[in-house]
């Protein structure tokens, strides 16, 4: 039996796949594809936003690690990650 909001989070899988023209199996996927990150981001904000789905069961649906879905989710979380990695570089 498919966990509560599956259904729901399939549906909006598949209609952010189709406007950002790539398959909803490949938003689910490793690629790092611009174009697929971004589908991928927006789905987790929706998701999250709209649908009011946890970080752990968009980590499930997605196949991700909890802090992943945040990096996508939470634009502070990605400008400190993205400050460290700065940082080291210098």
């Amino acid at each position: 039996m498919p966990r509560p909001g599956t259904r729901i989070a399939e549906q909006l899988l598949k209609e952010i796949a189709q406007q950002h023209e790539v398959k909803p199996e490949m938003v689910k996927g490793k690629s790092r594809k611009k174009k697929i990150v971004s589908a991928r981001r927006e789905f987790c904000c929706r998701a999250k936003s709209e649908l009011k789905l946890g970080v752990f069961f968009l980590a499930h649906f997605l196949d991700m690690h909890d802090t992943s879905i945040l990096y996508h989710y939470n634009a502070e979380f990605r400008e400190r990650k993205n400050a460290r990695r700065l940082r080291r570089t210098q």
